[in-house]
């Protein structure tokens, strides 16, 4: 992929074409993989959806109006609720439990391995702090350009 230069001067950080060719949907190797700590909020979201799944599973609701004098609201707001242990069936808390401690022996947080260049994750942290260039996406895909902006609006 092209990186185009569009400054006046050509002034554009130098080596930033390093970067910017690895296009737009490149995404950088965080520095650390995902530990157990990090799915703690997947936990709870998964209980609870799995929860609501079995506590409603075989119930068979009419959703669709009678008539014309049935309406539905169309404002949607998330229920917070939880089946409470004691009507969750003990083979679906017994599966859950049995199915997080499973996962959470796969999941060891470690240093993981970048994907660019020490130039390049140099460069990475240092352009968002450079108020003077903007680094778009050139038009009819032709790759990211350097766009110098000017202290003055016309």
């Amino acid at each position: 992929m092209a990186f185009h230069d569009l400054t006046p001067d050509q002034s554009a950080p130098p080596n930033c074409k390093q970067l910017f060719c690895l296009g737009s949907k490149f995404i950088p190797t965080p520095p650390k993989t995902t530990g157990r700590q990090d799915l703690e909020r997947s936990y709870e979201r998964f209980d609870r959806d799995f929860r609501l799944k079995v506590n409603f599973a075989g119930d068979d609701l009419d959703l669709e109006p009678q008539d014309d004098t049935d309406h539905r609201s169309k404002l949607y707001v998330k229920s917070k609720w939880t089946p409470p242990d004691q009507i969750t069936p003990s083979w679906v808390m017994t599966r859950v439990n049995r199915f997080f401690r499973k996962l959470h022996e796969l999941f060891k947080r470690k240093d993981a391995t970048s994907n660019m260049t020490p130039l390049q994750q140099e460069l990475l942290d240092t352009l968002p702090s450079d108020p003077t260039f903007l680094f778009p996406e050139a038009d009819k895909g032709l790759g990211p350009c350097a766009v110098k902006l000017s202290g003055s609006t016309h």
